[in-house]
């Protein structure tokens, strides 16, 4: 494996043939690695707009899956569960067509004033990569 983020996104383990890549819709805070198949995704990022809280934003993602005609509804779960011992949003579904999992965490942490997301995408085979991230996250080194 390898360790990738900043002090400002956290960090997490990553499988070691995973490499860099930037997405264009993302910030330069945004911190992506994937597979060869650019299929299987970790992404890592921060706000630090003081008016957003993590509650605010996985509410937002929260709709936006449940509007998006792609992801099969039936997916769309949020819940409250314990992302690197604290209090984290998760927000999963599911892309049949693709067979693409997404499960977005947002959290508020007691080490920064940021708001932090999490996330990664992957397919059936690779529910491995979904237990690195959750097992492996840390908001400081």
């Amino acid at each position: 494996t390898q360790r990738i983020g900043s002090a400002a996104t956290g960090y997490v383990d990553v499988p070691a043939d995973y490499y860099s890549f930037t997405d264009p819709a993302t910030t330069a805070e945004t911190i992506q690695y994937c597979d060869s198949s650019v299929t299987n995704i970790v992404t890592l990022t921060y706000y630090d707009n003081t008016d957003l809280t993590a509650e605010t934003c996985a509410q937002a993602m929260l709709q936006n899956f449940q509007q998006d005609t792609a992801m099969d509804s039936s997916s769309v779960t949020g819940a409250m569960v314990e992302l690197d011992g604290c209090e984290a949003y998760q927000i999963y579904g599911y892309y049949p067509a693709d067979d693409i999992f997404l499960v977005i965490w947002f959290l508020d942490s007691p080490e920064d004033d940021y708001i932090h997301y999490v996330s990664v995408e992957f397919t059936s085979d690779h529910y491995d990569l979904f237990e690195m991230v959750e097992n492996t996250y840390h908001v400081a080194y």
